[in-house]
């Protein structure tokens, strides 16, 4: 055979053996090892499953907030990267697992992305794909592809956050998500990242949450007005938004923060976004009802429900605990318009004429 015609084979040939992507992100044989367990692992399965395949995730911690629950995890370079994995167990049976890193730049974490998918869609066909809200991928913005199968869904997605691109893939148990029409379950380790969405006229809301922490971008006429991610280093530190709802008039947005388990867990603080204001004004409840005299340690609670409620255009209700004097705990309005708070008598006392 001519060399020159070797050469050519050879050239030809060699990409094959390694999976390389159009984008320059190859698919390597540690890549493949990793992403192999999206079908080698099946929700449900045994810590002892994950031995086998994995023998060296040897670390494991109990599961924040859980006596029954365990997180196995492992450092991997990845696509030139350091990623770390995680196995969450539920009653020794695997609830869901992934990869992910963060702080990078654009192209890296969307080339990532597209391989993973790429490489994915090659044993799961077309994916269901989407993306957030945003101009030229402000932080929140975030990218994700799908694939549910039976009991379980596959995904991989990218979201900008606020130290740079975010990206990963996982494996989770199928939540209720579908029967519920406010949140869509978009991806990462599905039933881990949901996006929801409320709207009011011309202008959206949506918030995205993974693994407890949240991103919140706010368009007005499909312009973003604000946007703010409650994402942390530790993944521990930040809040998830657990809840949100519109003012009557559509001026306002509020909604409740909750703490993703590390310092102080107990937080779960109301913001109200005055949307219609240049630029929008955040107003914080605790804040709020702090300034009625002899009221200071308390803060709004995450216990009991509702968490808020709309009893006007411009007065808001929440649920407040405390934690020094249990007189002080109760529902509590807030007055938009004159920035200041009372206590109800009565869960259901409207509010007072104009």
């Amino acid at each position: 055979m001519p060399m020159n015609r070797l050469r050519l084979i050879i050239a030809l040939v060699a990409p094959m053996a390694l999976c390389s992507c159009s984008n320059g992100f190859r698919i390597g044989a540690d890549e493949t090892r990793m992403l192999g367990l999206l079908r080698e692992l099946p929700i449900g399965s045994s810590p002892k499953d994950l031995e086998r395949l994995l023998p060296e995730s040897s670390r494991e911690k109990p599961e924040p907030g859980s006596n029954v629950g365990t997180e196995k995890t492992i450092s991997a370079d990845l696509f030139g990267q350091q990623m770390e994995g995680e196995f969450n167990y539920q009653d020794g049976k695997l609830n869901n697992h992934g990869f992910r890193t963060r702080s990078l730049d654009r192209d890296t974490g969307m080339g990532i992305y597209k391989a993973v998918r790429d490489h994915l869609a090659r044993q799961w066909g077309k994916p269901k794909e989407s993306q957030g809200q945003g101009e030229d991928s402000p932080p929140g913005y975030y990218w994700n592809a799908e694939w549910k199968l039976e009991g379980a869904g596959v995904g991989v997605y990218c979201v900008h956050t606020y130290d740079g691109y975010q990206v990963g893939w996982g494996a989770g148990r199928r939540t209720g998500t579908d029967d519920a029409p406010a949140a869509e379950a978009a991806d990462g380790a599905p039933g881990e990242l949901t996006v929801r969405r409320y709207e009011h006229g011309n202008a959206l809301v949506e918030t995205i949450e993974w693994r407890n922490e949240s991103a919140i971008t706010v368009t007005v006429d499909k312009r973003v007005v604000f946007r703010r991610a409650f994402f942390s280093d530790s993944g521990h530190n930040g809040y998830y938004i657990m809840d949100g709802a519109w003012s009557p008039d559509g001026a306002c947005f509020a909604f409740k923060l909750a703490s993703a388990g590390g310092h102080m867990p107990y937080r779960s603080p109301v913001k109200i976004l005055q949307v219609r204001t240049r630029p929008p004004v955040l107003i914080d409840a605790e804040t709020i009802i702090r300034r009625i005299p002899g009221i200071s340690n308390v803060a709004v609670s995450h216990y009991k429900k509702p968490y808020i409620k709309w009893m006007s255009d411009t007065q808001l209700q929440v649920n407040v605990m405390s934690h020094n004097e249990k007189t002080d705990a109760g529902m509590y309005v807030i007055d938009l318009a004159t920035l200041t708070a009372r206590k109800q008598s009565q869960p259901d006392e409207p509010p007072p004429p104009p």
